[in-house]
Protein backbone atom coordinates (compact mmCIF):
# COMPACT_ATOMS: atom_id res chain seq x y z
CA UNK A 1 0.00 0.00 0.00
CA UNK A 2 2.97 2.51 0.59
CA UNK A 3 4.51 2.01 -2.67
CA UNK A 4 1.16 3.02 -4.25
CA UNK A 5 1.33 5.69 -1.93
CA UNK A 6 4.90 6.65 -2.57
CA UNK A 7 4.16 6.59 -6.76
CA UNK A 8 1.01 8.33 -6.45
CA UNK A 9 3.10 11.21 -4.89
CA UNK A 10 5.73 10.99 -7.41
CA UNK A 11 3.47 10.66 -10.12
CA UNK A 12 2.05 14.23 -9.12
CA UNK A 13 4.67 15.93 -8.48
CA UNK A 14 6.38 14.93 -12.10
CA UNK A 15 3.16 15.32 -14.02
CA UNK A 16 3.45 19.37 -14.22
CA UNK A 17 7.24 19.05 -15.21
CA UNK A 18 5.70 17.52 -18.82
CA UNK A 19 2.95 19.91 -18.86
CA UNK A 20 5.41 23.06 -19.11
CA UNK A 21 5.41 25.12 -22.56
CA UNK A 22 8.81 25.88 -23.66
CA UNK A 23 9.46 28.99 -25.98
CA UNK A 24 11.90 29.72 -28.77
CA UNK A 25 13.33 32.42 -30.74
CA UNK A 26 13.38 32.17 -34.56
CA UNK A 27 14.25 33.96 -37.33
CA UNK A 28 13.11 34.74 -41.33
CA UNK A 29 16.60 35.26 -42.41
CA UNK A 30 14.97 36.93 -45.51
CA UNK A 31 13.43 39.57 -43.86
CA UNK A 32 15.87 39.44 -40.87
CA UNK A 33 12.70 39.76 -38.37
CA UNK A 34 12.53 37.14 -35.35
CA UNK A 35 9.77 35.79 -33.15
CA UNK A 36 8.71 34.33 -30.05
CA UNK A 37 7.06 30.36 -31.16
CA UNK A 38 6.07 27.78 -28.66
CA UNK A 39 7.23 25.35 -30.83
CA UNK A 40 10.19 24.26 -32.95
CA UNK A 41 10.04 24.86 -36.91
CA UNK A 42 8.72 21.72 -38.38
CA UNK A 43 10.75 19.35 -40.85
CA UNK A 44 8.28 21.36 -43.68
CA UNK A 45 9.10 24.72 -42.75
CA UNK A 46 10.59 27.06 -45.36
CA UNK A 47 14.48 27.00 -45.19
CA UNK A 48 14.71 30.53 -44.02
CA UNK A 49 13.37 29.77 -40.87
CA UNK A 50 15.79 29.13 -38.12
CA UNK A 51 15.96 29.18 -34.36
CA UNK A 52 17.90 31.84 -32.39
CA UNK A 53 20.25 30.94 -29.62
CA UNK A 54 22.80 28.59 -28.42
CA UNK A 55 21.81 24.91 -29.43
CA UNK A 56 18.30 25.55 -30.38
CA UNK A 57 17.53 27.29 -26.66
CA UNK A 58 14.44 26.57 -25.01
CA UNK A 59 12.66 28.75 -22.48
CA UNK A 60 10.79 28.15 -19.97
CA UNK A 61 8.60 31.29 -20.44
CA UNK A 62 7.37 33.84 -22.71
CA UNK A 63 9.02 36.33 -20.95
CA UNK A 64 12.39 34.83 -20.43
CA UNK A 65 12.21 34.05 -24.50
CA UNK A 66 11.59 37.56 -25.49
CA UNK A 67 14.37 39.22 -23.22
CA UNK A 68 16.73 36.36 -25.54
CA UNK A 69 15.19 37.94 -28.23
CA UNK A 70 15.95 41.57 -27.26
CA UNK A 71 19.60 40.18 -26.60
CA UNK A 72 20.61 38.35 -29.90
CA UNK A 73 22.35 40.68 -32.25
CA UNK A 74 20.71 39.11 -35.36
CA UNK A 75 17.59 40.07 -33.88
CA UNK A 76 18.42 43.61 -33.52
CA UNK A 77 16.26 46.00 -35.72
CA UNK A 78 18.23 46.93 -39.18
CA UNK A 79 17.71 50.13 -40.02
CA UNK A 80 18.08 49.44 -44.25
CA UNK A 81 14.97 46.94 -43.17
CA UNK A 82 13.10 48.25 -41.03
CA UNK A 83 12.39 45.24 -39.18
CA UNK A 84 12.10 45.31 -35.37
CA UNK A 85 11.93 42.02 -33.21
CA UNK A 86 8.31 40.81 -32.76
CA UNK A 87 6.26 38.41 -30.57
CA UNK A 88 4.04 35.46 -32.13
CA UNK A 89 2.76 32.44 -30.70
CA UNK A 90 2.86 28.94 -33.19
CA UNK A 91 -0.76 27.55 -33.13
CA UNK A 92 -0.45 23.75 -32.54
Amino acid sequence: MRAIVAAGALLALVTPAFAAETFYVEQDTGTKRCRVVSELPSATAPANIQVVGPQDAAYMSRADAGNAMKAFKVCQPDDSVGSAPTEAVTPK
